[in-house]
């Protein structure tokens, strides 16, 4: 009976962890949140023009089975801007606790690890947007299958009784991931490695290669189908997303060579180090902002809480607490490197990177890289502190709370672009009940952060009737 205890315990210690941290860091703020950005192009293309209208919007983008997501769950949810950003947190954890169950089983004897690998990617500061509540629905719903196929491919290379039927699956939830979206194409690389990992553990590392090489076989070749389908087959009317740095190799080979290093050395040290710097900013300290000592708070309760389990499981460490002394550190260390430069490519092919000085919202192209860097972090602080869990993990505790505290801030930021929409819109609708389809709406500037011109179009089309048929527009918003 305490055994079983136990294995219910270490299962969901994790998830219910995550899930807290993930609410901390998002959903504190959830009824003062509302659209934002590309919401209110999907939002409209969903509630006005209905199905065709949102398979109208993905294919204009290039994209033409993402739509799929957004359909499904606004027969369920609507309009109601609280049920799209719990379904956004909801996908985001699921996406944790798969990543979670796959490197458990990849690392059976480095559980612990694992699971801060998983409590550092709930609330890993890098992406900001996590705000906007149907924009990157589609993403995390393609985060979901790649680590849903992951834990099937890791499940079935330690359960060879079900070998055959669980990577079948997972190669059928990775090609469903890969022709939703195209932004987890470069981590499908990543598995061979992290098979061979597997496969070499009996010492025999050269049969481990060639067994891997086998394995990942059909996966290859389902991602080459894919490629193929995508870059020959697949229009890109709007967004350009043909690989633009392989044809400017054949052009400037030195130049380009250049600017993939500049990609790669940029995006890995803002990935693995830099994201972390704003969440440590000198502005947290600043007693006339409110918001500001809340998420100061925040950061403090949540390091203070995990430092005090540290320091009261500390007695039973010591006792049974030794390191494993395998090669977890160098592992680790390697598939997050690599998870972070494959998880980054995509970007790079098109010319775009997270650390891009121009255009707006690019740290969604490290999302694919986020878990990649965790371990990264993990395996890094592991080589410079052996022997040392309780100071590494104090560290970490340090980490994760000012982040659930950086991450707090960004929301409320959406907040205050929540507040001043709500307010035009209503004062809008009040004093001008009727406008004329074909009508400009002009401004000097721009009239809320988070939004843009299209996006404020877009929600004046939901705020009045249109009568214009698709793709037609009947009010369009103009800067001066």
């Amino acid at each position: 009976m305490d055994k079983m205890k136990q294995i219910i315990r270490a299962n969901w210690q994790i998830p219910a962890i995550t899930f807290g941290l993930t609410l901390l860091s998002f959903a504190l703020l959830l009824p003062a949140l509302h659209y934002y950005l590309d919401d209110w192009p999907m939002l409209y293309s969903l509630h006005i023009r209905g199905a065709e209208g949102i398979k109208q919007l993905y294919l204009y983008d290039g994209r033409p089975f993402a739509f799929w997501p957004h359909l499904l769950l606004y027969q369920v949810g609507g309009t109601d801007p609280v049920f799209w950003h719990l379904a956004n947190y909801l996908l985001r954890w699921l996406t944790g606790i798969f990543l979670w169950g796959a490197f458990k089983h990849l690392w059976p004897n480095n559980r612990r690890e694992v699971s801060w690998a998983a409590i550092l990617f709930a609330i890993y500061p890098l992406f900001a947007q996590q705000s906007m509540g149907l924009t990157f629905i589609v993403i995390w719903t393609g985060y979901l299958l790649y680590s849903i196929s992951l834990f099937l491919m890791v499940s079935a290379l330690r359960n060879r009784k079900y070998l055959w039927l669980l990577l079948f699956l997972s190669i059928l939830v990775s090609l469903l991931g890969l022709v939703t979206l195209e932004y987890f194409i470069g981590v499908e690389f990543l598995r061979p490695l992290i098979i061979w990992i597997i496969l070499s553990e009996d010492g025999r590392a050269r049969a481990g290669i060639k067994q891997a090489l086998k394995f990942w076989s059909p996966y290859l070749l389902a991602t080459a189908l894919y490629l193929v389908w995508r870059f020959f087959f697949v229009e890109s009317v709007w967004r350009d997303l043909t690989p633009s740095m392989l044809s400017n190799f054949l052009h400037d080979p030195i130049t380009t060579a250049l600017q993939l290093v500049n990609f790669l050395l940029r995006d890995t040290l803002e990935m693995t180090l830099g994201v972390w710097f704003p969440a440590f900013d000198a502005a947290i300290f600043d007693l006339t902002a409110p918001v500001r000592n809340l998420a100061l708070l925040l950061s403090l309760f949540v390091t203070a809480a995990f430092v005090f389990v540290l320091l009261k499981q500390r007695p039973m460490q010591q006792v049974n607490g030794r390191e494993d002394r395998s090669g977890f550190w160098i592992q680790s260390l390697s598939i997050g490197l690599a998870g972070v430069v494959l998880g980054c490519a995509p970007g790079w092919l098109i010319g775009r990177s997270v650390t891009d000085t121009y255009g707006l919202w690019n740290d969604r192209f490290g999302l694919a890289a986020m878990f990649g860097a965790s371990y990264f972090i993990i395996g890094s602080l592991g080589l410079v502190s052996r022997g040392s869990r309780l100071k590494r993990e104090i560290f970490l505790a340090i980490l994760v709370g000012f982040a659930v505290g950086r991450n707090f801030t960004v929301t409320d930021e959406y907040r205050w672009s929540s507040t001043w929409q709500n307010q035009f819109y209503s004062q809008l609708k009040w004093r001008a009940p009727y406008i004329e389809s074909g009508t400009s709406i002009l401004a000097d500037n721009e009239m809320f952060p988070k939004m843009g011109v299209y996006a404020t179009s877009f929600a004046l089309n939901m705020l009045y009737p249109g009568v214009e048929p698709m793709p037609g527009m009947d009010y369009w918003f103009f800067t001066l």
